[in-house]
């Protein structure tokens, strides 16, 4: 699978675009790209601090409900 809207916004750390896909409710958190990345991996990768924390957050959080 190729990289989803998330993916993007992580790889180009555009953290107000993540912010609305995130807010949609309807985000995989776990889905790996074709390099076998997560959103979170992949704005980590890319050393995108502020987007991969807030995502940490958010995937954590989905992980518990």
């Amino acid at each position: 699978m190729g990289n989803t809207a998330l993916h993007i916004a992580a790889l180009h750390s555009n953290l107000e675009i993540a912010k609305i896909l995130v807010n949609t409710k309807k985000i995989n958190f776990l889905m790996k790209n074709f390099e076998d990345f997560t959103v979170f991996d992949s704005a980590e990768q890319m050393g995108h601090q502020q987007v991969a924390e807030y995502l940490e957050l958010h995937v954590l959080t989905a992980q518990i409900w």
